[in-house]
């Protein structure tokens, strides 16, 4: 092996820089497929969904695996509003099991809008994801005592990058639901993932909508079990869990331009991409071996020691020989 030549250049860098940019991931992606009732698809952010590690189990040790959402209706300024194919996570509705629950008070909106939003969706995606007004002021029969009712609110307006369908949105045909409760809607219908059934079986069976129920402290959500498939019902306590299909209104072009993978402090097929993501050398990579090991060479004959490297989405270490670190 070649002895490593003195010239050094500053697109090289050190492990401890290196280390502590290992978190910076590609910005994300979208692309768009037919549905199998001809609705669109878009491909869009990553989550937990599947067992990709191999040990049997779907959950946060996996890789995040990209986000499949349907097309419920385009706009003619360029956004769409869209819900995801399936079921994602379970979680509760809110913490508390009474206490005159809202949509805007609940703990599922501070979870989609800060943890499920900052976990699924890159910087540059997260600027394809549109605020929207979210319409919770309706009112409603509330039953809460035996032969007692009364009528409240569903709450004051809120602006949300994601929410949950309202019941009204749930059997709205322009956006291709069936418009009556007790038909079983397709669109309506759901399978969960892995990692949302690893959570609670519920999640397979059952997914919350923002509605307030027709009884105190539970809120409506949709059936998607093998009996009553994709039928909304009537209430579910807030306190308990159940699956979560998010909605939210993005920006077609701006998502299109987050789907552009970037690079940044690694190799990729061979060409390196500076902290700004940019191809600012022209040395190529290869990998080269002998009867003492592995190691990388450029096509100026430069090669690592001591340090790390990303190489095609991988990290290795090479030695002061040079010699990539056997583990």
């Amino acid at each position: 092996m070649k002895k490593s030549i003195s010239k050094m250049m500053s697109v090289f860098l050190g492990t401890a820089f290196v280390l502590g940019i290992s978190g910076n991931l590609p910005a994300g992606n979208i692309s768009q497929v037919e549905a199998s009732d001809n609705r669109s698809i878009v491909t869009f952010g990553n989550y937990w969904q599947e067992d990709t590690n191999g040990d049997g189990v779907a959950d946060k040790y996996d890789d995040k695996t990209p986000i499949n959402w349907i097309v419920l209706k385009k706009y003619d300024d360029g956004t769409a509003f869209v819900m995801s194919e399936k079921v994602l996570d379970y979680q509760m509705y809110s913490e508390l099991n009474y206490g005159n629950v809202t949509w805007e008070t609940s703990y599922i909106r501070g979870w989609l809008n800060n943890t499920f939003y900052n976990d699924a969706f890159s910087v540059n995606e997260k600027k394809a994801i549109k605020l929207s007004d979210v319409k919770n002021d309706y009112t409603k029969e509330l039953h809460y005592k035996k032969n007692k009712t009364t009528i409240i609110s569903g709450g004051n307006n809120t602006k949300d990058y994601i929410y949950l369908l309202s019941s009204d949105e749930a059997t709205d045909p322009q956006y291709g639901f069936e418009k009556e409760w007790l038909v079983k809607d397709p669109l309506r219908n759901a399978g969960a993932t892995d990692y949302a059934n690893g959570i609670d079986s519920y999640a397979s069976c059952w997914w919350w909508l923002r509605s307030i129920g027709i009884y105190k402290d539970e809120f409506e959500n949709v059936s998607v079990g093998n009996v009553q498939s994709g039928q909304p019902s009537d209430g579910h306590e807030s306190g308990g869990g159940l699956g979560i299909r998010p909605v939210m209104k993005i920006d077609i072009k701006a998502a299109e331009n987050a789907s552009v993978k970037s690079y940044y402090n690694e190799w990729v097929d061979g060409k390196w991409y500076d902290a700004e993501g940019k191809q600012t050398y022209s040395g190529r990579l290869t990998w080269e071996s002998d009867a003492s090991g592995w190691w990388v060479e450029d096509s100026d004959g430069w090669y690592p020691v001591n340090s790390w490297q990303k190489i095609d989405g991988t990290w290795y270490f090479f030695k002061a020989d040079g010699y990539m670190a056997a583990s």
